[in-house]
């Protein structure tokens, strides 16, 4: 069973205590995705997974753009902050990277892919307005190092098209691995052996996105998009907005379950099971 969850941010105390107290133990062969978004804080991130690995066999994670603020001096930049969150957390037993796990009934692997992703401002083709106030400063608590981030403002998130393409191209190895080189995307026959669940924090489909439009242009990434499309899971789980989504477009579900703040939520919001073999 894979369960799925994103955007908990355990910074506030009654998300705190919900997630490493109140949420139940997971049944046996249990896999949990979290899809960004737990804290700006490195320790509420380790008190917050420490909980998630006594509850579950395997836990998931990416980060989301809380994750990869930079307010105090222990780190230069968020490319710093990225990589020391990725070795602090592996410490605790969270994979930050695919991993195939052997199936429940023995037939087989199922390969669950965190995938990096940032957002970019192309992500709305439809959407040619001006970007608003929100969106042009949106993350500046992020800081991202030459030659990623703007030469004249490394606190600028939005518009910057190479962090989307820093944060696609660490998915490149994974998608080398599955797709023969010459082919777009993943072959039926792969499909058919190895199912996938995929996820990330930014929005893979435009056409998901049904909230404020003066945040859309810091929503999804169209790189994200490009490999999402190429990879064909059966599902892919992203978070970012809060708001929920469960709807299949060709042969993938794509879904968000967002636990959101303790003002914005509704009841205690477990993690949703989004695959499952009999």
């Amino acid at each position: 069973r894979v369960y799925s969850t994103s955007d908990i941010h355990t910074d506030h105390a009654g998300n705190m205590d919900l997630v490493t107290a109140k949420w139940p133990n997971a049944p046996q062969h249990s896999v949990l995705i979290v899809a960004g978004d737990v804290s700006h804080i490195r320790a509420q991130q380790i008190k917050t997974f420490s909980a998630l690995v006594k509850k579950y066999d395997h836990v998931f994670f990416t980060p989301g753009n809380h994750d990869l603020w930079v307010l105090g001096k222990e780190h230069s930049d968020s490319v710093e902050l990225l990589c020391n969150l990725a070795e602090s957390l592996g410490e605790v037993g969270v994979k930050l990277l695919p991993t195939r796990l052997p199936r429940a009934d023995g037939k087989g692997e199922i390969l669950i892919a965190p995938m990096f992703s940032w957002y970019d401002s192309d992500f709305l083709e439809k959407d040619r307005r001006m970007p608003s106030q929100t969106e042009q400063n949106f993350d500046a608590a992020c800081k991202w190092p030459p030659p990623i981030g703007a030469e004249s403002n490394p606190r600028q998130s939005y518009g910057v098209r190479a962090i989307s393409l820093f944060m696609a191209a660490l998915n490149l190895p994974m998608l080398e691995e599955l797709i023969p080189e010459g082919q777009r995307r993943r072959s039926d026959e792969s499909i058919a052996e190895l199912p996938v669940v995929a996820f990330s924090h930014f929005y893979p489909q435009p056409d998901l996105y049904y909230g404020y439009s003066g945040l859309a242009k810091v929503m999804g990434s169209t790189k994200l998009q490009d490999q999402v499309f190429a990879l064909r899971p059966d599902v892919h789980v992203f978070g970012h907005s809060h708001l929920d989504v469960d709807r299949r477009i060709g042969n993938t579900r794509y879904v968000q379950y967002a636990l959101g703040y303790p003002k914005d939520r509704w009841g205690d919001r477990d993690p949703k099971l989004v695959w499952e073999k009999a």
